[in-house]
């Protein structure tokens, strides 16, 4: 057979290797349960492995894995296809010379797949009944016989029988169950359908076929089984049911499998020499290859009965026979030991063998376990694969591709991963650069199992066939979690780089738009503000056209900050600024641009809005912004007619619509046009321009005013749509309440935004200890990344924070875009070991109002009247236009300015190193050269520049990166302690006096008010009588007394009010309603709730507690 073989040289497959033949092996079901091998399956591949070491062939052996051993989805084989129910193994037509298959097939298109290979002239050798071909099957006949037989000559009559698969009938199933059926009928015994039941070959279906046949209540003395895994079950049901075996009933199985001989009681089965029928397929193969002689069409393999104790036999001698027989087929040394001597040696071989397999694939898990990328799973395997006494290893991942089948596949050697992954046609394993030389190979091919998400396979050597299962099993879950890292890992490498683009984008989008807004804005304010006497003035109507373009120009740069903080707000959301606003006045510009646009595209205007209110919690500009939007989709979409705005109170919640005569909207588009970028398809289908972010934008700025937006459209032509938006309504008294925080007493306040512990703090001490009010809190609320607004805004913040928070840029940014907070000083500060270190720095962004310019430049400044009255400023743009800007509001504010202008860092330096004295620096971050960053550290460097007040000024995007630059120059020049404690606090107080400049003016003015208001406290006072009393307007009269006392007018009435009640309580025996009523409270249930809120306690228990 060896010489025929190696004549053989094959013109179909074998000439790709230059070697002997390769063969395939293939089953209808898996090899391994999960990660357990079948034990029927093992020594039939362990026969077929040997033949092929001794005649030289090669061998790819499939071994399908499945996710459990139960009934339900018992077979999940390798198999050249794919299908849902096997997992693909390259071992078909175009990479062997010939095939074994082992039946049952379990699928009519496994069985068709076959056929078509016969019919084709591939060689096929089946194993095992049930197809039609070349066979090499079991004496089924016979088995079932001998032991019907055995059975009946131990005196039973009554013998139920468990068949294995319905889908096995033309197999070996059938051939079993017909035999047993043939001997109840020759023995001339009753047959009784209820005494067969189908287990399915596995352990759980010997189990239920056991159980139906009690339930049946037909009656036996014996049960023979298709296969010892189905004995086994049958066994335990009867324990179940109290009836022993062989003592009640005598149960014979099939196989003789070692689980059976190690049962209790041990099985009696008729064996098959399955190591035998492996081997002899093998050469069967071989032989047609080699000889051309035709297959044999069928070749039956003897069994014979193995008795133990199971049927009720006490035949010792046998049953030491067939023991002794086995021991010497597996490895006893010599005939002359014992049967008990045997049996101990090859128990403590297996063992110890299993102990060592345990150990080493507990070493491979825990070591696989700690594998995050592909490499390190290659790594470990090469080093623990060896340890287990694996040769060849190596990973199939096929590509994806068009269709259902990949066309390509590449191969990696766990054992060289340095080398590079050969890439092949799927079917056509193995590629031949894999194989070196001539040597044969031996190669198990373990599909990864369906449920690990992957695609390919594991081959290994065969040589340990028994622990593929469990290594295959790791193997799969460490590239799963290795592919699902990398999944991670690059989906935040992609966000990060997203992330970084959309920065630099918006960062260069900021700026280029900001500065010519920033222009526009600022030139047409300083012609708005010029002088009215001057020769040459303005004329009515170009100075109405110029309040215009400086309106919206304020509009415009609001509507970009819009986009931008879309773009960028890592919480989802934008900013508001709420006060309590009336919508009449506030909308009232509004109306007046409808009109003019309307006008613009000849159609008719039309406005219903009330004199003054409803009163709305909101925020003027955002609201703003809202209405002129939808005034103008409105007109952008109407061609003819009129276009109406209208203000509606209903109840408790204000409605705000615009209606139009236009297009309309379909009614499919309705629900879709308030998302981002989604615009309706008849606008699309029209040609109208747009992004479709105005709705979504209005959408988020209604949401975060806690209202509705909607549309109300039939979608036809002429009939127009109408956009509304539904708002809740304040009370005047809710909006004279403001939600202000509870008075405190009218001093100057400094608030301490620090994440260290400020308890014993020198400093705080030495402020209070001088009639300072100092509060002290975190840098942001409860965890979050937004920061802690101090409220009501104190004249001084101190930021003392450590630098990896991040967080000192984004406090005063927080705090410089909050209108309230604009003219506080804000310091970055750092106090330890008795010496501190302060920076002072402002912030504006682009485009910049005039008049806040103008109040910072007043605040940082030395006053006109101070002993050196020329005032040197520095002005660092990029923008000839801006500095010229910049340079006109500096010189119209005071004729002592004398302005120094360059237009990059760099000529930053030069002027700052060369000039003696510079007052003020105003500086744009995104220079050439040298930008602002660099400058500012630069300057913290200096002895001369360090203490130089600087107002940064950008229209730049601040990304995280630009923050953190930002930071460290702060936390830089923070490090080293400078001044002493008097030193600080008079470095406090300087801030505090700038702040303060309030002129004289108004103090008095707001002494007056509150001389009226102790007047006048018992009558129904409202912030615009108080406001009219002293001829200013509310708003600046809230101001005032904020900056004045820290905090507004109506919360210093309530204080004083309650003070008169207080009092009241302690003197006299008057009711608490009574006493509301008399100091000005017109409610008792709104008294008693104030009072609370100042007093901490009810006016009731106040009083209790006095006497």
């Amino acid at each position: 057979m060896a010489n025929s073989t190696r004549r053989y040289h094959s013109a179909k497959k074998s000439d790709r290797f230059q070697r002997n033949p390769v063969i395939g092996v293939l089953a209808g079901w898996q090899f391994y349960n999960i990660s357990t091998n079948l034990n029927y399956l093992l020594p039939i591949y362990q026969g077929i492995n040997q033949a092929a070491e001794e005649l030289d062939c090669s061998v790819l052996f499939g071994c399908g894995m499945g996710a459990d051993s139960g009934l339900e989805n018992p077979n999940h084989p390798a198999w050249p296809q794919f299908a849902p129910d096997c997992d693909f193994a390259p071992i078909g037509e175009r990479n062997t010379d010939g095939l074994i298959v082992f039946t049952p097939l379990h699928s009519s298109g496994r069985s068709g797949y076959i056929r078509r290979l016969r019919e084709k002239g591939h060689p096929v050798l089946f194993i095992g009944s049930g197809e039609d071909g070349a066979t090499i099957a079991a004496d089924n006949v016979g088995g079932v016989k001998s032991a019907f037989d055995h059975l009946v000559r131990h005196g039973h009559r009554r013998i139920a029988f468990i068949a294995g698969s319905q889908d096995d009938l033309a197999g070996d199933t059938g051939e079993r169950l017909a035999a047993y059926r043939e001997t109840v009928q020759n023995y001339g015994f009753n047959s009784d359908d209820r005494l067969v039941a189908y287990g399915g070959h596995v352990y759980r279906g010997g189990y239920k076929a056991m159980k139906r046949i009690l339930s049946s209540q037909a009656e036996f003395t014996a049960v023979i089984a298709s296969n010892d895994e189905m004995a086994i079950g049958a066994i335990q049901a009867l324990k179940e049911t109290g009836r022993e075996t062989p003592r009640d009933v005598a149960v014979i199985g099939f196989d003789n499998r070692l689980e059976g001989a190690a049962n209790v009681p041990p099985l009696t089965t008729v064996e098959i020499p399955l190591f035998d029928m492996g081997r002899r397929a093998l050469e069967e193969m071989i032989r047609y290859l080699g000889s051309g002689e035709p297959l044999s069409p069928i070749i039956r393999v003897p069994t014979r009965l193995v008795i133990r104790e199971s049927c009720g036999c006490d035949e010792f001698a046998e049953a030491r026979s067939a023991i002794q027989d086995h021991m010497h087929d597996n490895g006893a040394d010599s005939p002359q030991e014992t049967t008990a001597a045997m049996t101990r040696r090859q128990f403590y071989r297996f063992v110890s063998a299993a102990r060592t397999d345990s150990n080493r694939l507990s070493l491979l898990s825990a070591a696989l376990f700690s594998a995050l990328t592909e490499d390190q799973i290659y790594s470990v395997l090469s080093t623990h694969l060896k340890l287990i006494g694996i040769s060849d290893a190596l990973i199939v991942r096929h590509e994806a591709g068009d269709g259902i089948e990949p066309a390509r596949s590449s191969v990696i050697d766990v054992f060289h991963p340095d080398r590079k992954a050969i890439h092949f046609d799927t079917r056509i394993f193995p590629p031949s650069r894999l194989i070196p030389g001539v040597r044969s190979f031996r190669w198990v091919v373990i599909p990864f199992p369906g449920n690990a998400g992957l695609s390919g396979a594991v081959v290994f050597d065969s040589g340990r066939l028994d622990l593929y299962g469990a290594v295959v099993q790791q193997i799969s879950g460490a590239l799963k979690m290795a592919g699902l890292y990398k999944e991670a890992t690059d989906g935040r490498r992609l966000a990060e780089e997203a992330h970084q683009m959309k920065n630099r984008f918006l960062s260069l989008v900021g700026h280029e738009l900001r500065t010519p807004l920033n222009l526009i804005a600022g030139l047409s304010e300083l012609l708005l503000k010029s002088d009215p006497v001057r020769r040459d003035p303005i004329a009515d109507p170009v100075m109405k056209d110029l309040e215009q373009i400086h309106a919206y120009a304020q509009h415009l740069g609001g509507l970009i900050g819009d986009v931008l903080d879309l773009a960028t707000s890592d919480a989802g959301e934008l900013r508001l600024n709420l006060t309590s606003v009336d919508l009449a006045r506030t909308l009232r510009m509004i109306a007046d641009s409808g009109a003019k646009l309307a006008a613009g595209k000849g159609l008719k205007w039309r406005a219903e809005l009330p004199f003054e209110g409803p009163r709305v919690w909101g925020d003027p500009m955002r609201l703003r912004q809202i209405v002129l939007n939808l005034i103008n989709n409105a007109i952008k979409f109407t061609e003819c007619g009129e276009i109406r705005l209208r203000v509606e109170e209903r109840g408790t919640e204000v409605t705000i619509s615009v209606s139009d005569t236009g297009s309309g909207i379909p009614i499919t588009d309705q629900q879709v046009i308030f998302e981002e970028f989604r615009r309706s398809d008849s606008s699309v289908s029209l040609g109208y321009g747009g992004l479709g972010l105005g709705l979504a934008i209005c959408k988020r700025l209604v949401d975060l005013h806690g209202g509705q937006i909607g549309v109300r459209s039939k979608g036809v032509p002429g009939m127009g749509s109408t956009f509304y938006f539904t708002l809740p309504t304040i009370s005047d008294r809710d909006a004279d309440e403001t939600r202000i925080y509870e008075l405190t007493d009218p001093v100057r306040s400094i608030a301490l935004l620090t994440d260290r512990a400020s308890d014993g703090d020198p400093l705080v001490d030495q402020l209070v200890r001088r009639g300072y009010r100092v509060t002290v809190s975190p840098p942001f609320s409860g965890g979050s990344d937004r920061p802690n607004f101090p409220d009501p805004f104190p004249d001084v913040v101190l930021i003392d924070t450590e630098p990896k928070s991040g967080s000192f840029w984004d406090v005063l940014k927080a705090i410089k875009e909050n209108p309230l907070g604009r003219n506080t000083s804000v310091l970055f500060y750092r106090y330890s070991n008795d010496a501190g270190r302060f920076v002072e720095l402002d912030y504006m962004t682009k485009p910049i109002e005039i008049e806040r310019l103008t109040d910072t430049l007043q605040k940082r400044l030395p006053a006109d009247g101070e002993p050196r009255g020329q005032r040197t400023i520095l002005i660092a743009d990029d923008d000839p236009n801006t500095l010229d800007l910049y340079a006109r509001v500096l010189q119209k504010q005071s004729k002592n300015n004398r302005v120094l202008r360059v237009l990059n860092g760099r000529d930053a330096l030069t002027v700052l190193e060369t000039e003696p004295e510079i007052d003020l620096l105003l500086l744009d971050l995104q220079m050439p050269e040298l930008d602002g960053f660099q400058v500012l550290q630069w300057m913290q460097r200096q002895e001369q520049t360090r203490n130089i007040p600087v107002i940064v000024v950008t229209g730049k995007v601040l990304t995280h990166e630009d923050m953190e630059k930002l930071n460290h120059g702060v936390s830089t020049i923070l490090e080293k302690g400078l001044f002493s404690l008097d030193e600080t606090i008079a470095r406090i107080s300087a801030a505090l006096d700038r702040t303060s400049r309030l002129s004289e003016d108004s103090q008095r003015m707001v002494r007056r008010a509150m001389a009226f208001m102790h007047e006048r406290y018992q009558e129904s006072l409202t912030r615009r009588d108080i406001a009219r009393y002293v001829s200013i307007s509310e708003d600046y009269l809230t101001f005032c007394f904020r900056k004045e006392l820290g905090t507004t007018p109506i919360k210093y009435l309530h204080r004083y009010r309650v003070h008169q009640a207080q009092r009241l309580l302690r003197d006299t025996e008057r009711t608490v309603l009574d006493i509301g009523l008399e100091v000005g409270f017109y409610d008792g249930g709104y008294f008693s709730r104030i009072f609370r809120q100042i007093v901490g306690v009810s006016p009731e228990t106040y009083r209790r507690n006095r006497k």
